[in-house]
């Protein structure tokens, strides 16, 4: 079964989605910790800092989640008008889950 370029990159793509999403998920996790072990343990400048700390890689984990879904939405609308586009300049109608329809 061979692959198109476009049906491998998206399974890349969706390989980093995924990726980022679980870093994101592990930094939430990291930071709810720190946040915990900074109002339960002590109030000392270490654990402040430490939750501090994992707040930014939260926020940056994030930040990488959200442009990666951008990148991937931009995609998709700009393969969703090029195979349109074709699927008219070929009489064909619209596509329908990557295929044409045929002018059924």
């Amino acid at each position: 079964m061979s692959d198109t370029m476009e049906t491998r990159v998206a399974k890349i793509g969706i390989r980093l989605i995924d990726d980022a999403y679980l870093a994101w998920m592990a930094a939430e996790a990291e930071s709810g910790r720190a946040l915990r072990d900074w109002s339960e343990r002590s109030l000392h400048d270490g654990f402040y800092h430490a939750y501090l700390a994992a707040l930014d890689r939260e926020e940056a984990a994030a930040l990488d989640l959200r442009q990666l879904v951008r990148v991937a939405e931009d995609g998709k609308d700009s393969s969703t008008d090029a195979s349109t586009a074709a699927a008219r300049r070929e009489g064909g109608g619209t596509p329908v889950d990557g295929r044409d329809r045929g002018g059924q």
